[in-house]
């Protein structure tokens, strides 16, 4: 239950403020009536009174799960309003619960899904809202909706992949750094106490790791405070234009990376042009959504770039191939498209074909850094057990 702070006036036109407690802003407006009140608005109010609000960006999953629930009731003939309400209710994510309601409510009073959406501040991406807007223009709200359910699914595919991709070779650092870390701080000390008795000149490799522990052991909480400082300055620093143009051109540097990279930002790209072309969208005001859509500053730059060259009469086939980013099946299957006038058809295939290769590429990427990872653990561990056993040897022989 929600509290509802609203205005209404009797029937005699005198004005009544007040705060209900109620399930839905309908439900308010139906409990209002039986007492001879009608509404005027109603603001969902949080526990202290002040309206909810959200600005955090919702996943593509969430995305993806919302359009396909909402073009499925469209297409069962269910209004928008009733719909929104029917999304509302069987939610049971709080803060998604509370998105969707105030998007109930402001369409309740008359606005359009996409003015709704607007008005969420940054929940939802600027692709969304220019879709569903010429959805409503054309009249075919249900069919940008069902697009828009592909496009967020599709995204999410893409980033399930790389996250799925990204969990064994995480998991293998983790490993590494705590195995160097319980053999330099808890092993290595056992065993100096032994090296000291014996009066034996310590080889260099010894000498190295030793210095490594007697560091690690005296200085670790420097050690931890400047990862977390260097960490959150990391963070923020990629935050500003800047920073993010400097690590997605370093990212796009590395050679087993690049491929992956550019196979990731072609299929974004076709995919979302193909459902803004698809919805009726301009061709330059499409290109100028998808361009922010790319996940990456060195891209977003080139696009915006070919942007202005088609705006001025280039076709887009021809500015995809000046700028030379994407791979080259890319500029062609644009260009056939351009030439057979069915561009967003073209775009679609594109997509598919770029969302198989993103997921070679994936593979690919893992498979060589898995062996990379398992070669520097093999390294680290296997120097600190040398270093270790190299003095034995050596009190052996004083022994002898």
């Amino acid at each position: 239950m929600a509290h509802f702070k609203y205005l209404a006036k009797t029937a005699d036109g005198q004005a009544v403020n007040g705060i209900m407690e109620s399930d839905t802003l309908l439900t308010l407006r139906n409990v209002l009536r039986e007492k001879d009140l009608y509404l005027i608005s109603g603001t969902a109010q949080n526990e202290k009174g002040t309206k909810t609000s959200s600005s955090k960006r919702l996943g593509a999953k969430s995305l993806s799960v919302i359009c396909k629930q909402l073009a499925s009731m469209l297409a069962a003939g269910v209004t928008l309003i009733r719909a929104m309400d029917i999304l509302y209710q069987q939610t049971e994510d709080k803060r998604l619960k509370g998105i969707l309601r105030k998007i109930y409510e402001e369409i309740q009073k008359g606005d359009q899904l996409s003015d709704a959406l607007k008005k969420q501040g940054n929940t939802f991406p600027p692709l969304m809202i220019s879709i569903i807007e010429s959805g409503e223009v054309s009249g075919n709200l249900e069919g940008v909706i069902e697009k828009l359910a592909n496009q967020f699914e599709g995204d999410n595919k893409i980033n399930a992949k790389i996250r799925g991709a990204l969990v064994y070779p995480i998991v293998l650092l983790v490993m590494v750094v705590a195995a160097v870390i319980v053999m330099l701080t808890a092993v290595l000390p056992t065993f100096v106490a032994m090296f000291d008795e014996s009066g034996t000149e310590l080889p260099a490799p010894t000498k190295i790791v030793m210095g490594a522990s007697d560091f690690l052991i005296v200085n670790w909480y420097y050690i931890v405070t400047v990862i977390i400082i260097a960490t959150v300055l990391l963070r923020q620093a990629v935050k500003t234009k800047k920073g993010r143009f400097i690590k997605d051109n370093m990212l796009l540097n590395v050679p087993i990376l690049k491929k992956a990279l550019l196979n990731i930002a072609s299929s974004r790209f076709a995919r979302t042009l193909a459902n803004l072309v698809g919805s009726g969208l301009p061709l330059i005001n499409g290109l100028e959504i998808t361009t922010r859509v790319v996940n990456n500053a060195v891209i977003e730059e080139k696009l915006m770039e070919m942007r202005e060259d088609v705006r001025t009469g280039m076709s887009l086939s021809y500015g995809i191939k000046k700028i030379s980013v994407f791979p080259p099946i890319v500029h062609s299957m644009i260009a056939i498209g351009e030439e057979s006038g069915d561009l967003d058809n073209l775009l679609n295939k594109l997509s598919d074909y770029m969302d198989d290769e993103v997921e070679e590429s994936i593979t690919r990427v893992m498979s060589m850094m898995e062996p990379i990872i398992i070669v520097v653990m093999g390294v680290s561990i296997g120097f600190i057990v040398i270093a270790m056993i190299l003095p034995v040897f050596g009190v052996y022989e004083t022994i002898q």
